[in-house]
Parts: structure tokens; C-alpha cells; sequence
């Protein structure tokens, strides 16, 4: 899934002079590549270049571009090099190399198959899973219906995720099995979450927002950033029932800027977090319910993302940061932070 880097040391026997006219050149002995080498490759396959013969040695690196080699195959590399001289010897070296195939067979359960927002926690495993390059890591995610995926826990060798909260909606739940090269494979399960019911007679003193603060308490009694982060995006989806909409909005950011004194900064933290700003933002200026003090919290978290973007990067090439942070920051534009010509003055 990356770019694979092969490096050969040609040695040249010497005839004498001290600098001359050398020529290199790489080429496939054995395997098979959905282009020629040639387009497979992101550096020359032939350099030329004025060598001294005292040095004996000749770097001539070869980079194959990410997907060019097929998993589970095996390639054998020659690189050629000579002085131009008609009676210079040739010098050679061969490399083959072998190439893992992807993480396979494996899919993931989701226990109990259905459940309640903000309710029901549920355990999640990776199951049955093999790789050639181990160690295999999973990282659990969620999709909701309009496309959003959530991060629920980071990649780590642990291959089940318990005590899992889930938004309401039809939710894709998905596992990335990565190998040891950072090679990836997913499996997914669909079920059914349905929004958080108060109606019983015994949760009468019970509301969305006094069951999201027990359940936030709870996450950073044990320190649980990735927990905070659930806890926020299925709160977020049950917004629009809540009778104290503006008030939750507020806790869910003020909670989510309290994580982040928590953790250290990672790619895969902010994607995390990004994604669990985005969801009450988004929800919250659907529904009217995003104060000027949210909206200029929600601002400063934000632009906090984005400078740790900076600093430590992206992470990998899918990762949705940069689209939930162009989400977030397009919801606030709508907000009343940027309606009034007081705010903006501001």
C-alpha cells in the first residue's frame, strides 16, 4: 500500500583513471506488474553520471510506486552498471524480493446485533483474521446513514472493543485489520441503533442530558479520550429530541476540549476528535440549536486541530480531518457567530 524503495551497490572494477562516464540502469527480471517498469517506477531507470572510479561503489535507488506490486508475489530486481568506455567491465546486482499479501479472512462481530443510543454497550471483535507481515492492529470505526465516519478506537493489537457507544440510525460498523507493513483490509456489519427512549415511567428523572453527563463522568474517570469521543458523536444524534438542545451542545464541546488535555497529539487522535466535532456542530446548526458561545468554542477547538494538522500531519491518505474540519468550520459560518456585525467585529 506504500511506495517500496530497492537498493543495489554495484562495485566497478577500476582500470586506472580517476573519473569517467558511468551509466546505470535497473530492470525486472522476474515478476509481474500491472505496468511496464518503466510507469511503475517514480525514478529513472537509467542514470547517467561522471563516477570516480576510486570510490568502487555506485547508489542507484529504484522507487515502485504505491499498488504497482501485487501482494503475495515474489520479484527478482538487476541493476547494471558501466563505464562507457568499450572496455569496461559490467558490474550487477540482484535483488528479489517477496511481497505480504493483504490482511484476509477475517470479518467482525458486533454483540448484542441491535440496540439503544446512549444505552446499549456494545462489544465489537475482530475475528479470524491472517497476514504474512504480523503483527495485524484494528481500528474500529463507525459510518452513519449520511456518510460520516467516526473513529471508535485507534489501531492497536487488541482485537476486541468493549463497552462501545453507538449514535442512533442505521450504522455501519467497521474493522481495519493492518499488517506490520501498514498494509490494510476491512470488514464491515450493518445494524440497527434506535434513538434513546425516556418514555418508561421509572427514567422519569432522567433526560438526554443527564444520561450523557453520567456517561461522559464515566469516560474521564478511566482517562478515556476514545470514549469521550463516542459518548459526543451518539449524543449528538439525539439532539433534536432533547428539550435542553443549546445546553447539551455546550457540554459536548466543552467536554471535547477537555479531552484534549488528556491525550497526547497523534494523526489518528485528531481525526478522532475532528470527527467528534463535527457531529453535535453539524446537528446543532440543523436544528438552531448552536449558541454564539458554542460556535466560538467550536471555532477555537477547530482552528486548535489545525494547527496540530501541522505539526504532526494527516496520517493516512483516507483520513477524513481535513473534510470534518471544512464541515465544522462551514456549519459556523451559518451560525449567529458570523450573523451579527457585532460578532464579526469582534
Amino acid at each position: 500500500s506504500t511506495k517500496t524503495t530497492i537498493e543495489a551497490k554495484v562495485a566497478i572494477p577500476s582500470n586506472g583513471e580517476e573519473t569517467g562516464e558511468l551509466e546505470s540502469t535497473w530492470s525486472l527480471v522476474s515478476g509481474t506488474l500491472p505496468v511496464s517498469l518503466d510507469e511503475a517506477a517514480s525514478t529513472p531507470l537509467t542514470m547517467t553520471r561522471i563516477a570516480t572510479r576510486a570510490e568502487g561503489i555506485v547508489h542507484h535507488d529504484l522507487v515502485i510506486q504505491s499498488g504497482m506490486l501485487i501482494p503475495g508475489s515474489e520479484y527478482t530486481f538487476r541493476l547494471e552498471a558501466q563505464y562507457s568506455e568499450s572496455n569496461s567491465d559490467l558490474g550487477f546486482a540482484s535483488l528479489t524480493i517477496f511481497t505480504a499479501r493483504l490482511p484476509s479472512s477475517g470479518s467482525i462481530q458486533v454483540l448484542p446485533t441491535s440496540g439503544m443510543a446512549l444505552v446499549t454497550k456494545f462489544e465489537l471483535t475482530a475475528l479470524n483474521w491472517a497476514a504474512d507481515a504480523l503483527p495485524i492492529r484494528y481500528r474500529f470505526s463507525v459510518l452513519n446513514a449520511e456518510g460520516s465516519l467516526s473513529t471508535l478506537r485507534k489501531a492497536t493489537i487488541v482485537p476486541v472493543l468493549g463497552g462501545v457507544t453507538l449514535e442512533a440510525g442505521e450504522v455501519t460498523v467497521i474493522v481495519t485489520a493492518i499488517d506490520n507493513f501498514g498494509s490494510e483490509a476491512q470488514a464491515e456489519r450493518k445494524i440497527n441503533v434506535e434513538p434513546l427512549d425516556l418514555s418508561s415511567e421509572e427514567e422519569d428523572e432522567l433526560t438526554i442530558t443527564s444520561v450523557t453527563d453520567e456517561l461522559l463522568a464515566e469516560a474521564f474517570a478511566f482517562n478515556a479520550v476514545e470514549q469521550v469521543c463516542q459518548v459526543i458523536v451518539a449524543a449528538s444524534s439525539t439532539l433534536s429530541s432533547s428539550d435542553e438542545s443549546p445546553r447539551l451542545v455546550a457540554e459536548l464541546v466543552s467536554a471535547l476540549a477537555e479531552s484534549r488535555t488528556i491525550e497526547d497529539t497523534d494523526s489518528e487522535s485528531i481525526e478522532q476528535s475532528t470527527a467528534a466535532l463535527r457531529a453535535p456542530i453539524v446537528e446543532a446548526t440543523s436544528i438552531g440549536a448552536l449558541t454564539v458561545d458554542s460556535a466560538a468554542s467550536a471555532l477555537d477547538l477547530a482552528a486548535s486541530f489545525g494547527r496540530d494538522v501541522v505539526l504532526v500531519g494527516l496520517g493516512s491518505d483516507d483520513a477524513t480531518t481535513t473534510e470534518d474540519l471544512v464541515t465544522v468550520l462551514s456549519s459556523l459560518l451559518e451560525s449567529e457567530l458570523f450573523d451579527s456585525s457585532e460578532s464579526l467585529s469582534e
